[in-house]
């Protein structure tokens, strides 16, 4: 376990934040954000991802992203800070490759995905990311996952935030 509580893999780093879109044929992005304007509570987000691992051996790595209001900027009777809306898994394998000549591999993929999304108020939202272990493998709903990271205190391993207007 790290001083996080996360039982997160040495060597991992995930970066994540939203693009206007993401162009895989010359792997770019276009028009970083942190501000998301709704349309009768929806919006499309483009979450654009950086994952990489450097290591000696094979890699897997499934993780787990949600999507948390952490503060609604409108007064309502409802607590909108315990939503939580699954976005999506995701799992990566990197395999040694034998051509570099290096003491250790570098495993790295870029990945942005969309997701067309309900917003239930408006307010500063966050994504989480947590890293899948051997006991959350075994949970098939991901807001039960979610639920067990929050009891045993595991810290997502990245996280980005934004409004929504």
């Amino acid at each position: 376990m790290t001083q996080n509580g996360n039982n997160n893999m040495n060597g991992l780093n995930v970066n994540v934040g939203l693009c206007e879109k993401y162009d895989e044929s010359t792997r770019s992005v276009q028009s970083f954000f942190n501000e998301v304007t709704t349309e009768n509570n929806r919006a499309t987000l483009c979450i654009f991802s950086m994952i990489s691992y450097i290591g000696k051996e094979k890699v897997t790595v499934e993780l787990d992203y949600f999507l948390k209001c952490i503060k609604p900027l409108e007064d309502t009777e409802k607590d909108y800070t315990n939503t939580k809306i699954p976005l999506y898994s995701l799992e990566l394998v990197g395999i040694k490759n034998s051509d570099f000549k290096t003491d250790y591999e570098v495993f790295e993929s870029i990945i942005a995905q969309s997701k067309n999304v309900k917003f239930p108020t408006k307010g500063i939202y966050q994504i989480e990311i947590y890293e899948m272990n051997d006991e959350t493998k075994k949970i098939d709903q991901a807001r039960e996952r979610y639920n067990f990271y929050k009891e045993e205190n595991i810290l997502p391993i990245s996280a980005f935030r934004f409004q929504v207007k």
